[in-house]
């Protein structure tokens, strides 16, 4: 072959039918040295064109096409590789035909002809590309700048709300400090006012944090408690609570007097009032009812009551 000569090849599957849209289109003097060289590129991960790697990888190399469509001239080659591939990003080219492409040997100039035709083809792409993205780099600015509006009136809204609460809470305690002071202010029977109370001579608690609570005020004289508010409070939450059944000497018997299970623990058995009247602690209103009786007594519906409301250890 001479060395002038060269061949427009098409690399495409069997189903393309149109070498203007589809495939791959390339120059070469050598045609198969060039489809070797693709072949060992694209295995070696060294091809300039994603396009065709990504095509011999999903189809086969060997399950593409390989067609020369034109041989004359390199120059007349090139130009009837531009006719095909007039602009970038074409079928499986990345460049436009006619010119220099990704694939050609490192330092081999490109011409000026070449140049001028590719920024030809590419000016209104890459206009229409710069369009492109600025209008989304406004859509982008716009969303941005209502998210940011949309959190400062969020974070202006809790401002407002904590404002609000705090005002609420001062007027709470501005009205407790008004109530303590009315309460202070004590008033006899007819309605005269005795002035407000002495408490130079409270005495201490034994905790020796506060003072002792106030247990009543007769004839304007205060009576003290023997222990503070804080302390008066610990006592109650620590002072057991015994029913009144066991107050009223009642012994909770060993078998259920419904079923007549014997029990072995009497946590087992639990005592119930028959009119439901806790405060009625008579032995003939008590029964020892076991656990499993309980749903039933439940269920029925009767107007019995337990009168343990916790278990007893």
């Amino acid at each position: 072959m001479d060395k002038t000569q060269a061949v427009v090849y098409w690399i495409h599957l069997s189903e393309h039918v149109d070498p203007e849209k589809q495939g791959y289109i390339g120059v070469s003097k050598d045609f198969q040295g060039r489809l070797i060289g693709h072949h060992k590129d694209i295995l070696n991960n060294t091809h300039k064109n994603p396009h065709l790697v990504n095509a011999v990888n999903k189809y086969g190399w060997d399950n593409l096409l390989k067609e020369v469509l034109f041989a004359d001239e390199e120059f007349r080659c090139y130009e009837i590789e531009s006719q095909i591939r007039p602009a970038k990003a074409i079928g499986w080219n990345i460049a436009p035909g006619g010119h220099r492409g990704p694939g050609w040997t490192k330092g081999k100039k490109r011409s000026a002809e070449s140049i001028a035709r590719q920024r030809k083809t590419m000016q209104p792409k890459c206009e229409e590309a710069r369009r492109r993205k600025l209008e989304k780099l406004k859509v982008t600015l716009a969303n941005r700048e209502a998210r940011r509006l949309e959190k400062e009136k969020a974070k202006l809204e809790k401002k407002r709300a904590r404002e609000e609460k705090r005002q609420v809470a001062k007027l709470k305690l501005q009205k407790q400090l008004a109530e303590r002071e009315r309460r202070k202010q004590m008033h006899l029977a007819d309605g005269s006012y005795m002035g407000p109370l002495d408490f130079s001579k409270r005495p201490m608690c034994d905790c020796g944090r506060n003072p002792c609570a106030i247990n009543y005020i007769r004839k304007g004289k205060t009576y003290y408690r023997s222990i503070c508010d804080g302390c008066g409070r610990m006592k109650e939450k620590l002072k057991p609570r015994i029913p009144g059944w066991i107050k009223s000497g009642y012994k909770k018997k060993t078998t259920c007097d419904l079923c007549g299970f014997p029990s072995l623990f009497s946590q087992q058995l639990t005592v119930f009032h028959i009119d439901g009247k806790l405060k009625n602690t008579a032995h003939s209103n008590l029964r020892s009812i076991c656990l499993n009786c309980v749903e039933v007594v439940r269920r029925r519906e009767v107007t019995w009551k337990r009168g343990d409301l916790i278990p007893d250890f």
